[in-house]
């Protein structure tokens, strides 16, 4: 019961957010310019951009809720409409396109 409570009380983002920041520069290390890509995802199959995209940008885990997104450039909804995805450069990332 004590542990439970200890952990409730411990704050312990500071020691994850100091993890992440560890592991991360080291992949980036390792890595290089490989971890600054995007995951673009599409509105249609093979990757056309007139129909909208959006974007994750490096470092972002996930998109919490999807009907509260629009594509770039069409403003339709994002949910249960995404046909392919790819990981593009920071020069394809797109302003305006950020998956939330």
């Amino acid at each position: 019961m004590a542990e439970a409570t200890c952990a409730r009380v411990a704050d312990l983002r500071p020691i994850g957010e100091e993890r992440e920041r560890h592991y991360v520069a080291q992949l980036r290390d390792r890595y290089g310019d490989a971890l600054a890509t995007y995951f673009r995802i599409y509105a249609e199959k093979d990757y056309p951009s007139a129909k909208g995209y959006l974007c994750l940008a490096p470092g972002e885990r996930w998109a919490d809720l999807l009907t509260d997104n629009y594509f770039a450039n069409t403003g339709e909804v994002v949910n249960d409409r995404i046909r392919s995805h790819r990981w593009v450069t920071a020069s394809e990332y797109g302003l305006g396109s950020r998956l939330t």
